[in-house]
């Protein structure tokens, strides 16, 4: 016979929850559309070899491809370990304990960058268009963190 535990959660703490899940869903979407037009400017940087395609080369850094990509990642990884369990695929502990290793390894980039982007931000005089993307890109890093420290790691034993 199952049995579960039911409890009246606060409203505010149950709407900070929402506010959550909502922020990693929107950061995610946010993550693949920037990395689209990215990678978009970037080809036509590249075809078109012009004197605008040097200042890319100049202002490009690798930081930014890869926090996206690590969103993505981390987005989709969420994805096979929630909710295809509940759609009733079969899961193994094997594949369980390998996609919450690699949540916990991609959970730590943003944190990585957030202080190599502290360090090197300092010394740029003028960049503030660049900062700012820099900024909106690694708050996106750190909210899909915060989920998933919050969500998976919180259920630390079934991980």
């Amino acid at each position: 016979m199952m049995s579960q535990d039911i409890e009246k959660e606060n409203m505010i703490t149950f709407s900070l929850k929402i506010a959550l899940l909502f922020l990693m869903v929107l950061s995610w979407l946010m993550a693949g559309v920037l990395l689209l037009v990215l990678s978009i400017r970037w080809l036509v940087g590249k075809t078109r070899k012009s004197v605008n395609s040097e200042s890319w080369q100049i202002r490009f850094n690798l930081s930014e491809p890869v926090m996206l990509l690590s969103i993505l990642c981390e987005g989709v990884v969420i994805y096979y370990l929630v909710l295809i369990p509940l759609a009733g695929a079969s899961v193994t502990l094997t594949t369980t304990v390998w996609k919450c290793l690699l949540l916990g390894i991609l959970s730590l980039l943003p944190v990585i960058n957030l202080c190599i982007m502290i360090k090197k931000h300092r010394n740029i005089p003028g960049a503030e268009k660049i900062r700012r993307k820099d900024v909106i890109i690694e708050a996106m890093g750190l909210i899909m963190s915060i989920n998933i420290w919050y969500w998976q790691f919180y259920n630390f034993w079934s991980c």
